[in-house]
């Protein structure tokens, strides 16, 4: 990055004296001079890596990555830094998993936090995509966690001019593995909605780029596993007040996989269904529009829906 008071700062890893590597940041001046050099060993003494970093509008140097923990393994790790190059803080956030840990982006928010994103093992879950509020003095405002159960993880962070922080990386799917993830939250950690897309092969969609732009959408970069084409070259434009949505409904067994859904509304076969609107009314499944719908199965509600479009 380039900051504000003239000088350029980069971050990322290097292999250190008896460490496997350290999360290094380098200040450079314009010609290309050292200012100085930053390095930090984690507890565990291993493996330390910087993936972002951000000059903040307070004028301290904030880097997230990862940093293995003394019985931790890897933890999610923000550093804080004066342009001098002196420690301000060091967090450190190890998931209920007490697994691999890390932050991959990092933004300095309009409000005067810090957000940063990446994924955090979970209790019996694998990976989750996860995203932590820090303020200017390292204190903890919140902590976000997606479960997708299986392999979640945020690849990238935007602040909005709205005031909305928005995340993009990958979530688990039913038979569907990976599907390309925009998770939209308030400044006060609630999710403001959770878009899923999963490409025509059904295989491993991923977003790897975010961005907020001044027409007001967002755009988010990546892959998505086309039919018969590998991996396809991916963007997708939303609008920041999307709302909550899924890409497809999925029959399984006596319930509809998912609870939002864009498309048709798909009942099982061969059992006796009804569709009820929110006023107790019965409604043909085909003549669905978005609104709030109760499923009943052999005489039994069984599934809360939600259709969008």
């Amino acid at each position: 990055v380039y900051g504000a008071d003239g000088n350029i700062y980069a971050a990322g890893q290097s292999v250190g004296s008896g460490t496997a590597s350290d999360f290094i940041v380098i200040s450079l001046t314009t010609a290309g001079d050292t200012n100085w050099i930053y390095r930090y060993n984690g507890p565990g003494n291993y493996w330390d890596a910087a993936h972002a970093i951000v000059y903040g509008a307070d004028g301290n140097i904030y880097a997230a990555g990862y940093s293995t923990g003394s019985g931790t393994s890897r933890d999610f790790a923000v550093i804080s830094l004066t342009t001098a190059g002196d420690t301000n803080w060091i967090y450190r956030y190890n998931g209920p998993g007490n697994a691999g840990d890390e932050a991959n982006s990092l933004v300095y928010g309009a409000d005067g936090n810090i957000y940063a994103a990446g994924q955090s093992v979970g209790s019996g879950t694998g990976s989750d995509f996860t995203v932590i509020s820090l303020t200017t003095d390292g204190d903890t405002n919140w902590a976000y966690r997606y479960d997708g159960n299986y392999g979640d993880e945020a690849n990238s962070l935007a602040y909005g001019a709205d005031g909305n922080i928005y995340a993009a990386g990958r979530s688990w799917g039913s038979g569907t593995f990976y599907y390309f993830t925009t998770i939209s939250l308030t400044t006060a950690g609630d999710t403001n909605w959770i878009y899923r897309y999963d490409g025509p092969g059904n295989l491993f969609d991923r977003a790897n780029s975010i961005v907020y732009a001044t027409d007001g959408n967002i755009y988010v970069a990546g892959g998505s596993w086309g039919s018969g084409t590998g991996s396809d070259f991916i963007v997708i434009s939303l609008p920041p007040d999307l709302g909550i949505q899924e890409e497809k409904s999925t029959v399984k067994k006596k319930t509809i996989y998912t609870t939002v859904l864009s498309g048709p509304l798909l009942l099982p076969e061969r059992l006796n269904c009804k569709v009820f609107d929110i006023t107790g009314r019965v409604v043909m499944p085909d003549k669905t529009k978005p609104g709030i719908y109760f499923i009943e199965i052999d005489g039994v509600i069984t599934q809360k829906v939600i259709k969008i479009k």
